[in-house]
């Protein structure tokens, strides 16, 4: 079997980890060293990537973000607040910014598939230098995951805050509330820009598509 078809067919698992660190030899030259790492649990994603699931705890708001791979994607799919944390209001989930959390998250737990000297798929620290001269920048890193490049202007809505759209839409439905009138009070956006929030949560799969209106 081909190396590259060995990790293909990894399904995820115990992963052993490796990293490698610039030392100098005797001669005053610059090598790379490898480390045995503690292996994790880890699960596949992307052509040749593997990425720890987990959860890391916010202090400020307190509250807990759980991250798992989902559609072949790294993503946050739980904000859970704490006991002595706040309720999880619309002010609060623009305040975490879930979706830088979750770039920074992926960047760091991010493991490079490769095979080792027994043939064995092991994960290669993304910030481990591949030459002696290769300098593990996070913008490099990112780069090599294929993350967007964050541009200037109105920030990207989360996940996370399109949830909590589709959340106060099935609310207002099942009080018989106006949908877009719910949002732009709990987010204090116009009502245009409250239905077009409530469209991204459709797009995003969050909320079932609008039934056409039947004609009288």
């Amino acid at each position: 079997m081909e190396p590259r078809d060995r990790i293909k067919q990894w399904s995820g698992g115990r992963l052993p980890v490796i990293g490698f660190e610039r030392e100098l030899d005797p001669a005053g030259e610059i090598r790379l060293t490898r480390k045995s790492l503690p292996p994790v649990q880890a699960v596949p994603f992307g052509n040749g990537f593997a990425w720890v699931p987990g959860e890391v705890e916010i202090m400020e708001p307190h509250v807990l973000l759980r991250y798992e791979v989902r559609d072949d994607q790294p993503q946050c799919v739980a904000i859970i607040a704490l006991p002595d944390g706040p309720e999880l209001t619309g002010a609060i989930l623009r305040q975490l910014k879930v979706d830088v959390q979750t770039r920074e998250w992926r960047r760091e737990h991010t493991l490079r598939l490769e095979l080792d000297e027994r043939g064995r798929v092991v994960g290669v620290s993304m910030f481990s230098p591949r030459h002696p001269s290769d300098m593990r920048t996070r913008a490099v890193v990112e780069h090599e995951l294929g993350l967007p490049v964050h541009r200037p202007g109105r920030p990207a809505i989360s996940t996370a805050e399109l949830a909590r759209v589709a959340e106060i839409v099935r609310d207002a439905q099942h009080s018989g509330q106006p949908t877009g009138t719910a949002v732009a009070e709990e987010f204090h956006l116009s009502i245009d820009a409250a239905k077009k929030r409530i469209q991204k949560a459709r797009q995003r799969g969050l909320l079932e598509q609008a039934k056409p209106r039947r004609r009288k």
